[in-house]
């Protein structure tokens, strides 16, 4: 699952969804901040979402669950 955040939806992507996905057992959960320019990357446990992964700028990342993935979270974002 991958939620985009808005000004309106901030609280809503953290808190409400993240527990309701959790619930529902989704096993991956990212949260794209375009305020922030960070992708972060949540990983379902035993005891609810771990933060796997909080990247920002140039630098290739792989979330999980796409180890093989060369995501460049700055390539998200319009040039400034």
């Amino acid at each position: 699952m991958v939620e985009i955040l808005s000004p309106s939806t901030r609280a809503i992507d953290r808190d409400a969804k993240l527990l309701l996905y959790a619930r529902h057992r989704v096993p991956h959960y990212w949260i794209v901040d375009p305020e922030a320019r960070a992708v972060e990357a949540y990983v379902l446990g035993p005891d609810g979402y771990a933060l796997a992964l909080r990247a920002t700028g140039d630098a290739p990342v792989s979330p999980p669950p796409f180890e093989s993935l060369a995501l460049i979270p700055a390539a998200l974002w319009p040039a400034s």
